[in-house]
């Protein structure tokens, strides 16, 4: 593996990487963590937080899903809830305290605490990932990632290492491998820089990504590639 020059890149993410990212955003959805300070989303209902590409999901009902479940920890049925819709942000996770206080209906994801989401999907598209490669004139393919910490919880700023298998790519074609590097920027930039989503969900539960979620490789314009502090 070789050095890389810090700047922005486009990247494709790899399931087990993206669905670190996407957990983060589907514990941001809680009522809890917008009340506590600990979410990028508020006041964002209704708005444009994500590119069109964006359909994203909580669905405990999904058949196979690591995640699901009938009820929530309340005892009320789960249902599919759309978090995001082309981008734009629909609703909040409720449980029925939180519902009762915003004068909605609970959207079935109380935990023992506080809502919180049970099986996130990404939904897929139709793009196939070397046909994604082929659009990059200087890109990176992250395969996993760790240790992702929050900056500042209120604006998504975050910094994670990539791990495992990094690859630069050039006009289209991967050229080799690299190392050393971290990501620095945040959740909002991420998602509305989403440019394709692939057509290869996996579901993914891991270390960091606690929360069962499924999603395809997805390609981001103009990341924040950085290099730690020697």
């Amino acid at each position: 593996p070789k050095s890389c020059i810090p700047g922005k890149y486009d990247v494709i993410f790899k399931p087990l990487a993206f669905a670190n990212l996407l957990s983060l955003i589907g514990e941001a959805s809680s009522t809890f963590s917008v009340e506590s300070g600990l979410s990028f989303l508020k006041n964002k209902m209704n708005k444009q937080i994500a590119s069109k590409e964006v359909t994203f999901l909580d669905n405990p009902t999904a058949p196979n899903g690591i995640g699901s479940i009938k009820f929530d920890a309340e005892g009320h049925p789960t249902q599919k809830t759309t978090l995001i819709e082309k981008g734009k942000f629909k609703t909040y996770l409720h449980n029925t305290s939180t519902a009762l206080k915003y004068k909605t209906k609970t959207t079935g994801n109380a935990g023992i605490i506080a809502p919180r989401p049970f099986n996130l999907i990404l939904k897929k598209s139709n793009w196939k990932t070397e046909d994604m490669i082929k659009e990059i004139k200087k890109g990176v393919i992250i395969t996993n990632m760790w240790y992702t910490r929050f900056k500042n919880y209120a604006t998504g700023e975050f910094s994670t290492i990539p791990r495992d298998g990094i690859f630069l790519i050039e006009k289209g074609r991967i050229k080799n491998p690299i190392r050393g590097i971290r990501i620095s920027d945040s959740l909002p930039n991420i998602l509305k820089n989403v440019y394709a989503i692939s057509n290869n969900p996996y579901q993914i539960i891991s270390w960091e990504t606690s929360t069962p979620t499924t999603t395809p490789d997805v390609l981001v314009k103009g990341v924040n590639i950085t290099k730690p502090i020697e």
